[in-house]
Formats: structure tokens, sequence, C-alpha cells
């Protein structure tokens, strides 16, 4: 007996299959009392078995005697009483075989409604999507919907088409199965994988910020830090991403950590580097056995500069209260966060912010990223979100600022 397969993606399931049941439910499986005249004794002493064992859910015998009756019938309306049992029972039984046969009889019969006839048609397509056999899926489905569509058209359509590798139906049937209502995982994966294959970062952008938003996973933002490199994303924008990466433990493979601890130690941020770095080669992803490879020469170098920009930071904090340059406060700031003392580094980067001093300040955007994200250490979340929008209102730090606000 073949068992139900889910499509890629996971996008069939079970749904299809319980959809299916549900309205083979609803077709007649038995001698109504006004019809037993219609009839034979013969007939009806073969298929009485068959609609007593259905009733009793007792589908293999129900299979037996239905296809049995089905031999005996003399006349379409014995025959498709007997083929409306049949197919009821090997549905049950997913005897896909059995069940399309049945349903395949019945539609070339001549009489019967056109709602009962699409009825057979959509469990004629979930047989067959069942199956992967995709193009009798999706011909039976286009049938159906010449009375009309349905969203478990489009849906099975959608995950017909997912599975042939024809983005731009799967597409199509995608929009028209969600209308305007959220995506959910296996669907967003479906559209970030199609923009993937059709190299469209602009449309595949939105998706894999949505995917990593709702969905964290690593996998999630690795796709997010290849879209941003593609879209050539600002440097800073960037350094806070890989921030947001890192604090929600999402950071999976050496390049990116090499990459987060470069873009550190170029802010100013060595403690924050060698802190990126350590957690890489605990995890097992930075490699560090060749002690003469560059990325072990960039672990022992970050640590050393850490080491020596720690002990610096006393002076460096004496020197930039003492100034009013605020690009002074950003960077005193920026070592405090590296270190992991985020109330000392909210101080410095608030007092950056002052009328008097942010005038100096290089990168605002960058300043209110680094405040924010130390508000939100501090467990000071309304602040934090006043800072990132802040932040975001420079377009080049707009999308690593909706990274952190969740929004």
């Amino acid at each position: 007996m073949t068992k139900l397969v889910s499509t890629a993606r996971g996008a069939l399931g079970s749904l299809l299959l319980g959809a299916a049941l549900a309205t083979s439910g609803m077709l007649a499986c038995s001698v109504p009392a006004q019809a037993a005249q219609q009839v034979s004794k013969e007939f009806f002493e073969k298929f009485q078995p068959a609609q007593d064992a259905l009733q009793k859910r007792d589908y293999s015998g129900a299979l037996r005697a239905a296809k049995d009756s089905v031999g005996a019938a003399k006349n379409a309306t014995e025959k498709s009483y007997a083929l409306k049992v049949q197919f009821q029972a090997a549905y049950q039984l997913q005897n896909w075989a059995d069940a399309a046969s049945a349903a395949d009889a019945l539609l070339a019969m001549e009489g019967g409604s056109a709602a009962e006839k699409n009825t057979y048609r959509r469990s004629l397509a979930s047989i067959y999507a069942a199956q992967r056999q995709t193009d009798k899926a999706i011909s039976y489905t286009q049938e159906a919907m010449r009375g009309g569509a349905t969203q478990r058209d489009y849906e099975l359509l959608y995950s017909m088409y997912q599975l042939k590798g024809d983005c731009g139906n799967t597409l199509s049937n995608l929009d028209k199965l969600l209308a305007g209502k959220p995506a959910n995982e296996s669907q967003l994966k479906a559209r970030n994988s199609c923009y993937f294959k059709s190299n469209d970062s602009a449309k595949r952008a939105p998706v894999v910020e949505e995917l990593v938003r709702r969905f964290p996973k690593k996998a999630y933002f690795t796709d997010l830090v290849g879209v941003y490199g593609d879209q050539k994303l600002d440097d800073r924008a960037m350094l806070n991403v890989y921030r947001w990466g890192f604090e929600n433990n999402l950071i999976e493979r050496e390049v990116d950590y090499v990459t987060y601890a470069n873009a550190a130690l170029s802010s100013g941020s060595s403690a924050e580097a060698n802190r990126a770095l350590e957690k890489g080669v605990k995890s097992g992803a930075v490699n560090v056995k060749d002690a003469t490879s560059r990325t072990a020469r960039l672990v022992d170098s970050t640590k050393k500069i850490s080491a020596d920009d720690k002990a610096k930071l006393p002076q460096l904090d004496k020197e930039a209260r003492a100034g009013k340059n605020g690009e002074s406060d950003v960077a005193l700031g920026a070592a405090y966060y590296g270190t992991g003392e985020y109330a000392k580094a909210v101080e410095a980067l608030q007092r950056a912010m002052q009328p008097e001093r942010v005038g100096r300040v290089k990168r605002p955007d960058d300043a209110n990223m680094l405040l924010g994200i130390s508000l939100s250490k501090t467990g000071k979340k309304a602040d934090a979100e006043k800072a990132f929008t802040a932040a975001k209102a420079d377009p080049r730090m707009a999308k690593a600022a909706s990274l952190w606000l969740g929004k």
C-alpha cells in the first residue's frame, strides 16, 4: 500500500489527504431506499456486503465486496453504486490504484452532477499528488477549477509546480493561495528558493529578512548575509547585522566569524572581535589547528590587540570625558561594549549624542545602533527602540536597525 508522501518544502503532507477524504465522504456510497427497485436482486446480493462493511469501517472487506459487485453490475446505475463504495474504501486504505480506477470510471460515465464529478477530479488530483505524479495532479485540478477555484486547488498547484521546479507557476499559485495572508515558513522558503534561482536579490531580500525575523535559524542568517553582500550593504550596517546574528547565536560559518571580527576591529572594538573569534573557536567553526594559517594568526593578533586596548581604557575614558569630541565618546562606547561593560558603553554613547558633542560624530546612525544594542543589554528596551528608530532614519542603517527592531 502506498503511503502519502510530503511534497518539497513540506507543503502537502496530511492536509491534502484529509481534504480529499472529507470530500469523498460527501458522495453517495449506498443504495437509497427509493432506488432499491432500480437494481437487480443479483447485484444487491453482491453489493449489500460491501455497503455493510463500509458502514462498519471494514474497508478491506468493503473493497473486496465492492469490486465483486462492480463485476456483477448490469447497468450504469448499479455500476455507479459499486464504484462509489470501491472508491471510498480504497481511499480510506490509501490504495491509490483501486481508488483512481474507480474515480476514473465514474468520471467516464454519463450522468452525475458537475459538483460530484469535480469532487472526483480533486480526489484524483490528491491521489496523484501523493504519488508525486505532478502532471496528472495538475491536470485534474485545473479541470476541477473550471467550476470554480478553491484555496485547496491553489495549494495543490503551488506544491506540484514546486516539485517540478517551475518557479513561475509556483509563485503565481502561491500568491493566489495567500491572497494577502502571511506566508508560513515553508512558503517563505519556496519564495527564497525561486528568487535565488532567478538571481533576484531585490525580491529575495525581504523574504530572507522575514524568514530570519520570524523563524531565526542559522541557515537563514547565512542567506541574509549573502543577500546583503550582493546588495553591497554599508560596512557599518553589516557590522550591526553580524552583531544581531552573534547575539542570537545564528553565526555558524568561519567566514562569518572572521568577517564579523574584522569589521569589529575596523570600528575600534577589538574586545568584541576577540569575543567573536573565541566563540567561533569554541564552537569548532573557526579552525586554528594550523597555527600558521591566516585565521589562526588573526585569532592570535586579535587577542593581543584586545588586551592592549583594554589596558588603555582608563586613559581613553579620561580623555573622552575631558574633551568635547563626540567621536571620542563613540570610540569609548565601542570599547566598553566589546568588554561587556554595557552601562559604561551607554554612558559614553549618550554623552556622544549631546548637542555640544554630536557635531563631530562621523556616523550618528552607527552610534545610535551601538547605543540601542547596549541599552537592550542593560534591559532598557523602550530606550533601545528609540535609539534603533533614530538609526533607522539613515538609509544606510535602515536594514540593520529593522533587524534589531524586529520589524
